[in-house]
């Protein structure tokens, strides 16, 4: 007997082709979490998915979900709203597949989170309303981290616990918090900055503004956590530093002219 369908908004993260007709899909949904559902005439049918298997899109999308788990059949799914101006930069576009790509690495199959889904889509509001990446960014990343317990410490050294701030500090990514100076394990590594403490402590203890010149520090201090985590970088991490290395040198352009 085939399960009954049922409907949740969701986020389409990746299609994968099946067959000339057939997609293999893989949904972010509020009531059921991730989920891998077989899309049967996906790239034919507009009357069952009409314009609503794309990503960066809400959709209110029908699965039929095994009651033991396996892939899901996706009944229908259709747009609820768009988010046009996550196309117009290319620093938005990037951190919107950036939350949908750790969504996918970081979620099991058809684990309940509507919190996270909550984050996500308030994620997309975000980048969408203005705000700079790399702030929607920290704030994704730290609500992901916290779902998954697995945010890191920045109010002690994790070692002899000095209260931080503190002067040099080090952020150790095996150990996912920060050490001071005088714990330091050997290696060579850049120090985290008083004001970059200050912003990812008042991140994860949920007070602080999360802005000021600290903030790109703190971007990348929560990228090495993450690859460290996942034990490779994100596609989405690789592509932005190609598009750092590939923009001119404004400084070079002055120098010739």
């Amino acid at each position: 007997m085939a399960s009954p369908a049922r409907s949740s908004q969701a986020f389409l993260i990746r299609k994968t082709r099946y067959s000339e007709s057939d997609r293999v899909l893989s949904f972010f949904s509020r009531e059921f979490g991730r989920v891998s559902a077989f899309a049967k005439g996906a790239a034919d049918s507009r009357r069952r998915f009409g314009t609503g298997l794309e990503p960066l899109v809400l959709l209110e999308a029908e699965f039929q979900i095994p009651p033991h788990g396996g892939l899901a059949f996706l009944k229908s799914a259709r747009p609820l709203r768009a988010f046009p101006g996550l196309l117009q930069d290319v620093d938005r576009l990037n951190a919107a597949y950036r939350f949908l790509e750790l969504v996918e690495a970081m979620e099991p199959e058809q684990h309940p989170a509507p919190t996270l889904f909550e984050a996500l889509l308030g994620g997309f509001l975000s980048l969408e309303g203005g705000m700079p990446p790399a702030q929607a960014r920290l704030l994704y990343e730290g609500r992901l981290l916290h779902w998954a317990g697995l945010a890191p410490r920045f109010d002690a050294c994790l070692s002899c616990q000095r209260k931080a701030p503190f002067d040099p500090a080090f952020f150790e990514e095996a150990l996912g918090g920060l050490v001071c100076g005088r714990c330091q394990p050997p290696g060579r590594r850049a120090p985290v900055s008083p004001g970059c403490q200050d912003l990812l402590r008042g991140l994860f203890s949920g007070s602080g503004l999360l802005q000021g010149p600290a903030l790109e520090e703190a971007d990348a201090v929560l990228e090495g956590f993450l690859q460290h985590q996942l034990g490779r970088e994100l596609k989405t991490a690789l592509f932005q530093k190609k598009m750092v290395s590939a923009s001119p040198n404004p400084l070079e352009g002055r120098a010739r002219d």
